[in-house]
């Protein structure tokens, strides 16, 4: 008999935690398991489980409800945190009446702001619960006060699936409980993302024949560490004349500033003709696989790093930030780890891979091999469906 599984998000954008819950849900055993998913609002999310044939339910939250910042309390208007305890138990009421009316079985949870009422919803029905954890309970990224009154939601959960060592940790430190978090790395379409993929087209738009490109990929964000990326494109720039700097990624959840403060110092250093702004792009994959390597330079803690395993998969070399889980997927066999932050460390360690194409092609080939063996999506899904099995 098949288990019935709500996933549930606040929202509908192609962040990184989405795109990791889009991707369980294509690949779960439909023998097994029938996905339903309601989210908080439309958008290419909702899209995107609609065209892989999976029933979406949208209820609406309130815009100041999804606006909330998570980093500081003092972040947000005192107004909409008002507004948002108001509406709180009528959120719940309706996520509780999607579990029964849908004869629920698993309620999976993607997200910290869909936690607050749907961990309460899903025991009000005394339905199982998952939480998958895409984040770091820090004071990096969230302040005390909302550290716990996550945890305390989280206390309301049956299992917390976290995507990396170090989210475990942080989770467990903050007051989680540790016998419910276990550890499931993030997972990538190996077929979607490979070593052959097609992008000339996309090259000769560009521009790009005969360049050395080099890429980031990801949301716009002031800790992803895009302006170091900036700061070390002008030096390895300097020394080789034919390279190329792609973002690829636009600003989500409020940074539309920290993007055109990027523009900015693009402009400032003069290098608008070599560092190129893509925005959010639907098929990444095209644009790792027509780089020549790939940059992770976030200098917060990473919860984990989807670029990484994506570019891996595409069979590219990636430089990234020895902080969070980025240790945790690259070795000195399949990528380089350097100190965050620093923009001519970063450069330094483009320079020497540029230099060493024997080193830069072993890399590539290894991270294709660590893709395969770690972090294939079929395999992450399997074990997500043994614990769904065991609840």
């Amino acid at each position: 008999m098949q288990k019935r599984i709500l996933f549930i998000d606040h929202h509908s954008e192609l962040s990184g935690g989405e795109i990791a819950m889009l991707e369980i849900v294509k690949t779960l055993d439909r023998k097994r398991f029938h996905p339903l998913v309601l989210l908080g609002k439309g958008g290419l999310l909702a899209d995107n489980f609609r065209a892989c044939g999976v029933e979406v339910f949208i209820e609406k939250l309130p815009e100041y409800f999804i606006g909330l910042r998570r980093a500081s309390s003092g972040s947000n208007r005192m107004i909409n945190l008002v507004k948002s305890m108001v509406a709180f138990m009528p959120i719940v009421n309706r996520t509780r009446r999607i579990i029964t009316a849908h004869n629920i079985d698993i309620v999976y949870i993607n997200s910290p702001k869909s936690l607050l009422y749907a961990a309460l919803a899903a025991r009000i029905t005394r339905k199982v619960s998952i939480w998958h954890l895409h984040d770091c309970l820090s004071r990096d990224f969230y302040s005390k006060p909302t550290i716990k009154i996550i945890i305390l939601a989280a206390a309301l959960i049956t299992k917390v699936i976290c995507v990396s060592d170090i989210v475990r940790n942080k989770f467990i430190s903050a007051g989680g409980d540790p016998g419910k978090a276990v550890v499931i790395y993030n997972g990538v379409d190996t077929d979607r993302f490979h070593p052959s993929i097609f992008c000339e087209n996309i090259k000769t738009s560009l521009r790009l024949e005969n360049k050395t490109v080099i890429s980031i990929v990801g949301r716009l964000e002031h800790w992803k560490g895009q302006r170091v990326f900036i700061n070390a494109a002008k030096k390895v720039s300097d020394k080789f004349h034919n390279v190329v700097f792609l973002i690829v990624g636009e600003a989500f959840f409020g940074f539309e500033e920290y993007e055109k403060d990027l523009r900015i110092l693009v402009q400032s250093t003069g290098m608008q003709d070599k560092v190129l702004f893509m925005g959010f792009q639907e098929n990444p994959e095209q644009f790792y696989a027509l780089s020549d390597l790939v940059v992770h330079c976030s200098i917060k803690p990473e919860p984990f790093g989807r670029d990484i395993i994506e570019a891996f998969a595409c069979a590219k070399p990636v430089i990234a930030s020895n902080i969070g889980a980025a240790s945790e997927i690259i070795d000195n066999n399949n990528g380089v780890l350097i100190e965050a932050g620093d923009s001519d460390v970063l450069a330094d360690s483009i320079i020497a891979l540029l230099q060493n194409p024997d080193y830069k092609a072993s890399l590539a080939v290894n991270a294709r091999q660590t893709a395969l063996k770690r972090f294939d999506i079929k395999k992450i899904t399997k074990q997500i469906e043994d614990i769904i099995i065991q609840l």
